[in-house]
């Protein structure tokens, strides 16, 4: 339903098709899943006797770093993909 909805707003913005509209949901899912993978690895490596607020602090400062640039990457991708539609 996601993916329907995504491309009915990109007809509705006019976005001419390519086929990497159709590849775009999937990398967006293998990006997400694999920022979990390093989360759930950060949580991991804390010590156990920590409180929960302690545990997510650690592993958002071990993990934060990797997620972030990941995202970046997403946005310069998209931009990339995007000014190469318009023209």
């Amino acid at each position: 339903m996601g993916i329907a909805s995504a491309m009915g707003g990109l007809v509705l913005l006019d976005v001419q098709y390519n086929d990497i509209v159709a590849v775009m949901p999937f990398l967006v899912v293998a990006v997400g899943t694999d920022n979990m993978f390093l989360m759930v690895a950060a949580v991991k490596r804390t010590c156990r006797t920590l409180t929960v607020e302690q545990r997510l602090g650690e592993c958002m400062a071990d993990a934060a770093v990797s997620i972030l640039i990941t995202a970046l990457t997403g946005f310069l991708l998209v931009s990339v993909i995007h000014s190469f539609l318009r023209s």
